[in-house]
């Protein structure tokens, strides 16, 4: 492999390794506080309904996510098929593309990956699209009646005050 080859495939494996790791902490906060907030026959009544949306129905352990394929899933059902979903999913794919020794074909958005102003552009949109607030792509959200939303967005408020005061 060339310097170039390595050092892109470096910035891939790298960028990936961050990726998964702010997902699973984002999902597993998620899941741990929901547990403080709720009673457990709601939390097992999540854990069935984010299972059931899984389209694969692949038996996925909530609480111990260990493929990025999986963590992706969970976060499509709870967030939506948002644009940081779908750049997880190009990460994931490039990834597989090294493993499969595809180096010289690594693109982002038709771009070749060797370049620098193509890795920045990755980079900005990773953090831009990762700060996305936007639940009405979310399955799980859509299929909550309309007084859980409220009931959801009064304790999200109340945790937000709760977390303000900590700091």
């Amino acid at each position: 492999m060339t310097d170039e080859q390595i050092a892109t495939v470096s910035f891939v494996f790298w960028l990936v390794y961050m990726a998964e790791i702010d997902l699973k902490d984002i999902l597993s906060k998620a899941w741990n506080n929901s547990k403080q907030f709720f009673p457990t026959n709601v939390n097992q009544g999540a854990k069935g309904l984010l299972l059931k949306m899984i389209s694969d129905q692949k038996n996925i352990d909530i609480e111990n996510l260990e493929y990025f394929s999986d963590k992706i899933k969970i976060y499509e059902v709870m967030v939506g098929k948002t644009k940081h979903a779908e750049l997880l999913h190009k990460l994931k794919d490039l990834r597989n593309d090294i493993s499969h020794n595809r180096i010289n074909e690594l693109k982002y958005n038709n771009e070749d990956l060797f370049l620098r102003a193509t890795k920045e552009k990755i980079l900005i949109d990773y953090f831009e699209t990762e700060t996305e607030d936007d639940l009405s792509r979310s399955d799980i959200w859509n299929s909550l009646t309309e007084e859980q939303k409220i009931q959801i967005k009064q304790m999200h408020e109340r945790f937000s005050k709760d977390v303000e005061k900590i700091k």
